[in-house]
């Protein structure tokens, strides 16, 4: 019997190192591009469950215009239940579970607040048109949250030159220049605030600055200084009270206004006029243009949760415009 024998030559053993480099390269290369179509599976469906989820936030606004259509014909008013307790629409709440997501909304009437909008009043020629009252109120409600004198002024006269559509700075204001020259140059908006979160970019306003105010104030669409619903009003909101009456006033109007509300709420602003408390104010005067007891303004706040997407929506919407409630700003993310 003949036997073969192999002779292996030098080169085979770089041959075989070559082969199982090759290999691990190739399954290196392989299981990389399975990571990466894995990512872009996970990425498309997170898009389309994230679309998915809006677009169910934003169906909640015929819900939502449904019942302020409703509130409307039934001609009911938003007494809040306060201490003693009222009637009235207070809210609505709805909750759905589509597949695997949960859609809650809640309908309210907005919070009493200080309109930024109404420290500019419409100008023909363009220029400064500031709005004293509206300023001075301004002023005064950040001095009724301990904010310093100094410091409201300037923000006061600030947000002012921020709206205004002219570059003129007012006295203690900021315009353009003042802010170019920032780490993040920037310029004024020139415009009336679309939403509140804009005060962070105002000159003088820091972030706890901004954290003590922001309860207290809105951004409406138009220019008019808000009306305070007395109805409504928490003693939580006093200082937008208090900012409508001299600094020299002795005690809280809010506070006699609250304790002496009847309950069911007031049912003409004639009752503020037979309340004790309220003798050293001038009640007569501010009330016809500062204080309302129906709301006009609501606001829809919608969540959408499921296991690969989080929405949430916030819709304002005007029940005085028209004949129907009229939807006038929307803002996705949560309320900062």
């Amino acid at each position: 019997m003949i036997k073969l024998v192999r002779k292996f030559s030098k080169d085979d053993g770089a041959i075989l190192i070559t082969v199982m480099l090759t290999v691990a390269i190739m399954s290196v290369v392989a299981v990389t591009i399975l990571e990466q179509v894995g990512y872009s599976i996970r990425v498309s469906a997170n898009a389309e469950a994230s679309n998915q989820a809006r677009w169910y936030a934003l169906s909640t606004e015929d819900w939502a215009q449904s019942q302020l259509q409703a509130l409307r014909l039934d001609n009911s008013d938003d007494r809040q239940e306060q201490e003693g307790g009222s009637s009235g629409f207070v809210g609505a709440r709805t909750s759905l579970l589509i597949g695997d997501m949960r859609v809650n909304s809640s309908l309210r009437p907005l919070r009493n607040c200080f309109n930024l909008n109404s420290l500019v009043s419409d100008s023909e020629t363009g220029k400064d048109a500031t709005n004293k009252v509206a300023l001075a109120q301004f002023e005064r409600l950040m001095k009724g949250l301990d904010i310093s004198g100094y410091v409201a002024e300037r923000v006061a006269a600030s947000t002012a030159d921020w709206i205004d559509p002219d570059s003129e700075t007012q006295p203690y204001g900021a315009e353009d220049y003042d802010y170019s020259g920032q780490v993040i140059p920037h310029r004024t908006g020139n415009v009336p605030m679309a939403d509140v979160s804009e005060l962070r970019a105002i000159k003088g306003v820091t972030p706890a600055l901004y954290r003590q105010i922001r309860p207290f104030v809105c951004t409406l669409p138009n220019n008019k200084i808000s009306k305070i619903n007395l109805n409504t009003l928490t003693s939580q909101e006093a200082p937008l009270i208090d900012m409508l009456f001299e600094e020299d006033a002795i005690g809280s109007a809010a506070e006699a206004i609250i304790s002496a509300r009847p309950i069911g709420g007031f049912s003409d602003l004639q009752q503020l006029l037979s309340i004790p408390g309220l003798a050293q104010f001038d009640v007569d005067t501010k009330g016809k243009e500062n204080f309302t007891l129906k709301a006009q303004y609501f606001v829809m706040t919608t969540t959408v949760e499921a296991k690969r997407a989080y929405i949430e929506l916030r819709s304002f919407f005007d029940i005085d415009g028209g004949a129907e409630a009229s939807l006038i700003h929307r803002h996705f993310g949560d309320e900062t």
